[in-house]
């Protein structure tokens, strides 16, 4: 079984530099996202796939050989469609996220895509919720708001103690769509594009599992 930490140092390993060549031009939260797309499509062609990373062709390429070489992805006419491993890796990844989920109404009131995704037993890493919030502006959000849950109360560190009285239509949309248990956060990022606020989304819950290893 794999814990969090393997999968962390398998994304960061996928995005890293090699050795001869340049920098990589993409990071692991554009990994993940590959690996949920190629789920979600079942087969994608490499030019849709780097389209839908907003990314150029070029380092969807890279991504993709990448992928492949470790044996997460296979590569045929149809497209790129996950291998068994590929599907059991991504399993484990989403035991500790959910699915993100694109919010048609922002609660931050800022920019035009707003997503959402559910971080498991992960309250004891938030500290005050801005670094997570950096960590999605670096991937290129407008802002970010971390709720953490407990004591079956959504709160949000610095700005509110019971979100359901501050922002009670969100809560319980909130509360209804992910169910959360104790000790769960639940990560919402703002964006121009949908695009930018799917990836920066899985940048803000990376850096907050990564924090555990700090």
């Amino acid at each position: 079984m794999w814990s969090a930490m393997e999968e962390l140092s398998l994304l960061t390993r996928l995005s890293g530099p090699r050795v001869p060549g340049p920098l990589p031009s993409f990071s692991d939260y554009h990994i993940l996202w590959a690996m949920d797309i190629i789920d979600l499509e079942e087969s994608i062609g490499r030019s849709r796939l780097s389209k839908s990373l907003g990314l150029g062709e070029g380092v969807g390429r890279t991504i993709v050989e990448r992928l492949r070489d470790e044996g997460l992805i296979q590569v045929s006419r149809s497209g790129c469609s996950l291998t068994d491993r590929g599907k059991n890796v991504l399993e484990g990844i989403h035991r500790h996220l959910s699915r993100s989920v694109p919010l048609t109404e922002s609660p931050i009131g800022l920019g035009r895509s707003n997503v959402v995704i559910l971080v498991r037993k992960a309250s004891h890493l938030v500290r005050s919720g801005i670094e997570e919030r950096d960590a999605s502006i670096r991937a290129g959000a407008l802002g970010a708001m971390t709720l953490v849950y407990r004591n079956k109360i959504l709160s949000v560190p610095g700005l509110s103690d019971d979100s359901e009285k501050d922002f009670p239509e969100m809560t319980s949309y909130l509360l209804d769509r992910f169910q959360p248990g104790e000790g769960d956060v639940l990560l919402i990022i703002a964006a121009d594009n949908l695009t930018i606020a799917e990836l920066a989304v899985r940048a803000a819950a990376l850096s907050l599992l990564r924090s555990e290893s700090l």
